[in-house]
């Protein structure tokens, strides 16, 4: 029995096209140090690892979550004006102009990772919704900060003046340091970098404020509130510029990727009797990411292929899937937090196959497979579980440890 069927790295497409929180895997990304020559004009030793590449869709979302520091900064100077001026027209316009700054920085990185032959488009909210999620959280934190204030006293015009301004300070260096470690993850791979820049604008908002709210200055307002609702600011900002909007948190969502363009080819994903492939994804809320591929029988040829050997259809939805790592209700687990890609198997290949005969069966090849985690396609590290599921002799290999 002869099985005609045009099947296209469909497990790839699972890693490419849905945009989850950017760089899964578990390679050394360290850099090296090349040794000193010996006495005598002896050899150097062996280099070291070279820094990776940043990864255009990694750079793509660094400029968005600066231009949302920039944003929230400028929101807050309005404030600030407006505590001394109480013009509605000038801080309107000041906000306006802020957004349409927003939305050219956010299309000028994202045209750019098209350029580089990357896609970040969708690893967010569109401009339009950042700029009125973070505009009304900053509203939000300055009429907590103006309560308790009569503006018409210099002092505690002056005092609201400052606060705002350096709540908008502390926001842009924040979400600053957050788009500078996603730009290049190689380059502060323990997160170190972005904790201690983290550690040093919250300080420095703490004095500011100390400073300021020293004199006559009877805001009801704290600073440990504050800075409650500055984090919070910057986590809504870094999650919704890392993880696809469109996922539920619920369920699993399908989706069929259609055609996918990667690294120069274009994958057209289908199951080994010509079936839509579809995988499944589902919304964490921690930056971590379960890649589950599904399990199945296979076969390698028209023979074993004639038999009923394995699942030729992937399935139309997840809801059967509510047990072991998918009890997202047990407190136990481990992963119930975590986001989630679930790789469905409709190629009888294991997931590795990658050739083209009259079976044309094609899966995910260890080389693109290794290919695509290395380009980061999933973006943002923070731990990761990967694991290859196949009845018979191929046993369970989980890839990497999850990390806390």
């Amino acid at each position: 029995m002869e099985v005609d069927v045009d099947f296209k790295n469909f497990a790839l497409i699972a890693l490419v096209a849905l945009p989850l929180a950017l760089n899964i895997g578990c390679s050394d990304s360290s850099s090296g140090t090349g040794g000193t020559a010996g006495d005598g004009g002896g050899a150097g030793g062996e280099g070291g690892t070279p820094l990776a590449e940043p990864y255009a869709a990694n750079v793509c979302v660094g400029a968005k979550q600066a231009a949302a520091g920039s944003f929230c900064n400028a929101v807050s100077d309005a404030w600030a004006s407006w505590a001394i001026l109480e013009d509605d027209s000038a801080r309107d316009a000041a906000v306006q102009a802020a957004g349409a700054s927003l939305e050219a920085s956010w299309s000028e990185a994202e045209s750019a990772a098209e350029d580089a032959g990357a896609s970040c488009a969708e690893h967010a909210w569109p401009a339009s919704e950042a700029a009125a999620v973070i505009g009304s959280a900053v509203d939000a934190i300055a009429a907590s900060i103006f309560d308790g204030l009569d503006l018409g006293v210099a002092d505690q015009a002056t005092c609201a003046t400052e606060l705002s301004a350096a709540l908008g300070i502390a926001c842009e260096t924040m979400l600053d340091a957050e788009g500078d470690h996603i730009s290049d993850l190689a380059a502060d791979s323990d997160g170190s970098a972005l904790a201690q820049a983290t550690t040093d604008a919250l300080e420095a908002f703490s004095t500011a404020w100390d400073e300021a709210a020293a004199g006559s200055c009877p805001t009801t307002a704290t600073v440990e509130s504050v800075t409650e609702e500055l984090q919070g600011i910057v986590v809504l900002a870094v999650t919704n510029t890392i993880v696809a909007p469109g996922l539920g948190s619920d369920a699993f969502t399908p989706i069929e990727p259609g055609q996918t363009e990667y690294l120069g080819r274009t994958y057209d994903p289908q199951c080994m009797q010509g079936d839509q492939y579809r995988f499944f994804g589902k919304r964490g809320t921690v930056n971590k990411l379960v890649m589950y591929y599904m399990g199945g029988g296979a076969c390698w040829n028209n023979v074993t292929c004639g038999f009923p050997t394995c699942s030729t259809s992937p399935p139309s939805n997840l809801d059967g899937l509510n047990s072991g790592f998918a009890d997202f209700d047990n407190p136990d687990n481990p992963f119930r937090d975590w986001h989630y890609v679930f790789v469905s198997y409709c190629s009888c290949d294991v997931h590795f196959g990658d050739a083209t005969h009259h079976r044309r069966a094609q899966g995910l090849s260890q080389r693109e497979s290794r290919r695509a985690l290395g380009a980061r396609a999933l973006p943002q590290p923070g731990g990761s579980v990967r694991n290859w599921v196949e009845r018979g002799s191929l046993r369970r290999l989980v890839q990497c440890t999850a990390t806390s």
